[in-house]
């Protein structure tokens, strides 16, 4: 009547009876029960991911990974338990998006985004490889690609497209640029040249008969400015030369000035912020007004003080 008791070790199930009984006849009874190991039995894949599994008995472990653009939420181990349960639940794989702000961005200041080459706004994928092109109006500054990272995060910033400036010079003015040669001889730049902010090689000078508008630019030693272009605008500053001014014409003078005034001029032209006295052609006149100081001013126009005349007689 004596009873025998079977159990598995952890990790095991038993096969059979539990127990068996000693016979009357000297026998025990029914058959010897086995121990087999637990099984958690296949696991399915998941979407957008990689299922890695070497076996489904106790003890094995299934790892999940996600495909190039996708990350993992949820656990990436899987265990095969005593139960005959795999550990937790799948995870899933997740899209990967890099915010596409600094695109839309790059876009509305005049460049382009393109992956291959199609136009495209807005968020991308991880891995997209964005290029960015500026117009042909101006110059790409900064990386002209990016990549859409495993971390959501574009690898670089947008550039900056630096509008170039267009050979345009006004009358009088000639812009030149300097060859590479070691003899640094000057040849012109042909008119609606686009020049960017990299190019150092140009100056501009005043033909005959004109001068630097800016007084500052004369008193150099210089025939030639250094010229450069900033954010799409020269500097120094359009228009570059001005005419040189002549000076007042005596014409002139004597075409505003009141009847019989004269001044003692020995040239047909004054120059400017020069003075005069004036007086009265012929005898028997009078010079009456305020003053009797004439002067050429710097708009090339002469400055008579008001009532000033002449009249017959000692006035």
């Amino acid at each position: 009547g004596s009873n025998a008791e079977f159990s598995c070790n952890h990790g095991f199930k038993l096969v059979g009876n539990t127990t068996r009984t000693c016979g009357v006849d000297g026998n025990w009874t029914g058959e010897y029960p086995r121990c087999e190991v637990v099984n958690c039995g296949v696991l399915e894949g998941i979407s957008n991911g990689v299922l890695r599994i070497l076996g489904t008995v106790f003890g094995s472990t299934a790892g999940f990974s996600c495909n190039r653009g996708f990350k993992l939420v949820g656990s990436s181990i899987r265990t095969c338990g005593a139960d005959g349960r795999w550990s937790g639940e799948s995870p899933r794989c997740k899209e990967i998006w890099c915010p596409g702000e600094m695109l839309v961005q790059f876009s509305e200041q005049g460049g382009s985004v393109v992956v291959g080459n199609e136009s495209i706004s807005g968020r991308q994928l991880s891995g997209t490889t964005v290029r960015f092109i500026c117009p042909s109006s101006s110059d790409l500054v900064g990386s002209d690609s990016s990549v859409c990272q495993e971390t959501g995060v574009w690898s670089f910033e947008p550039p900056a497209c630096k509008p170039k400036c267009v050979v345009s010079p006004g009358p009088g003015s000639q812009v030149l640029r300097k060859t590479p040669h070691r003899s640094q001889t000057w040849l012109p730049v042909e008119p609606g040249t686009q020049v960017s902010e990299s190019d150092n090689s140009l100056v501009v000078k005043c033909v005959d008969g004109y001068h630097f508008r800016e007084k500052s630019l004369r008193h150099t030693s210089r025939s030639d400015i250094p010229l450069s272009c900033q954010d799409g605008s020269w500097e120094p500053p359009e228009p570059w030369c001005t005419e040189i001014s002549r000076g007042c014409s005596l014409q002139q003078f004597f075409e505003v000035a009141p009847p019989g005034l004269v001044i003692n001029a020995s040239t047909i032209y004054i120059r400017q912020s020069s003075t005069f006295w004036a007086f009265c052609d012929g005898p028997g006149y009078t010079l009456v007004g305020n003053g009797s100081a004439v002067a050429c001013l710097e708009d090339n126009s002469w400055a008579i003080p008001p009532h000033m005349k002449c009249i017959e007689g000692c006035g």
